[in-house]
């Protein structure tokens, strides 16, 4: 789980690979969810709330990878594999 700095986005994440994001300031509070496979490991929401950099978990096979999503898209913007499990991420 994270929050913007503001305090006015909250992002939280589950064991099925969803990522949810709320606008708290906004009026109808209906979230964005953003689907992650197969996990989030790690999440960061960056200062105004457009993106969301999530640690995604090892699939047999695959990599470890970050991922940086547009939340009001619901769309991945880049991915990058990792050599390693992503256990912590940060936006800036």
């Amino acid at each position: 789980m994270d929050a913007s700095p503001d305090g006015r986005h909250l992002a939280a994440a589950d064991l099925t690979g969803k990522v949810v994001v709320w606008d708290l300031a906004a009026a109808d509070r209906q979230p964005t969810v953003l689907e992650v496979s197969p996990a989030a490991e790690s999440l960061a929401v960056s200062p105004d709330g457009r993106r969301v950099v999530v640690g995604v978990a090892t699939k047999a096979g695959s990599p470890s990878r970050v991922e940086i999503w547009d939340v009001a898209a619901s769309r991945r913007i880049a991915s990058r594999p990792m050599p390693a499990a992503v256990r912590a991420v940060a936006a800036s």
